[in-house]
């Protein structure tokens, strides 16, 4: 809640093995591949699961509020997910949020 602990950035490319990342062994960042270089609801869901599994191991629960963009739709997420709530924000609600959180 502080903002002290980040977690990894997710970076979304177009190949599976950029000429940039040639000989690195470590990254910063989580990279997933996308030909159309968005989010996909496999993407998001491998990093769910994840990010579940992550909390899992630092015996931690926590809750994680998303838009309702449709890639992030509502699943049936509580039967999977073990240490993640999702929660889901209403519909056409991202821009009141972002105004206020900006003030």
């Amino acid at each position: 809640m502080t903002g002290e602990e980040k977690l990894k950035m997710l970076v979304i490319g177009k190949s599976k093995s950029p000429r940039c990342f040639k000989g690195i062994k470590s990254l910063e960042v989580k990279h997933e591949f996308n030909k159309k270089l968005w989010m996909a609801s496999e993407i998001f869901d491998r990093w769910l699961k994840a990010l579940d599994k992550q909390m899992g191991q630092q015996h931690r629960k926590i809750a994680l509020l998303i838009d309702s963009y449709p890639i992030h739709s509502p699943k049936d997420y509580g039967e999977k997910l073990k240490n993640v709530n999702v929660i889901f924000f209403p519909p056409n609600c991202t821009k009141i949020c972002s105004h206020w959180i900006s003030e």
